[in-house]
């Protein structure tokens, strides 16, 4: 028998998805449109996190606990959201790549032109990965739900995934 506790958290776990598409949908709301091209709702704490680990590349090893580059860390990602909330006062649809722009802008008006470039390497590299990335998944395939590590693709692509006449993929992992 269901207790009364373990019924509500069954009515919880099913209704989170639903919570999730509200917001994702919700007029006067910020969402974003991801790589992949799915559609997601705005999270501000995403900008921090982001924001925070550019600063821990400059920063010495205590920058995280530390309370100035927490205060920094607010007011930079307040700051973004005020230009996203002015340009779109009724909400709207923005691309990552949109955001991440900002925050580059933001940081560089804001003389963290250290934290700045340690953000504009990160996204460079990262590019390189998902362009790696595409190369050996092939086109369409860019979304890896195994997660494997790029060394772990071009092994799999070399030895075991199956090629057609002209050597081109017609598997993925």
């Amino acid at each position: 028998m269901e207790t009364q506790q373990e019924a509500s958290k069954t009515i919880n776990v099913q209704e989170q998805p639903l919570v999730n598409d509200i917001e994702t949908t919700a007029p006067g709301k910020l969402r974003v449109i991801k790589r992949n091209g799915k559609v997601v709702a705005f999270e501000e704490d995403k900008i921090k996190v982001a924001i925070t680990k550019a600063f821990l590349a400059t920063e010495s090893g205590n920058a995280a606990a530390s309370e100035r580059i927490h205060k920094k860390v607010n007011q930079i990602s307040t700051g973004i959201i005020e230009v996203f909330e002015r340009r779109m006062p009724s909400g709207g649809t923005l691309h990552i790549e949109e955001i991440q722009d900002q925050v580059e802008k933001t940081l560089m008006d804001g003389n963290h032109t250290k934290t700045a470039k340690a953000y504009i390497l990160y996204r460079y590299k990262r590019s390189q990965e998902r362009a790696k990335r595409a190369l050996i998944l092939g086109e369409g395939h860019e979304e890896d739900n195994l997660k494997f590590s790029n060394n772990s693709l071009q092994v799999l692509e070399r030895r075991y995934l199956l090629k057609d006449k002209e050597g081109t993929l017609i598997e993925t992992p």
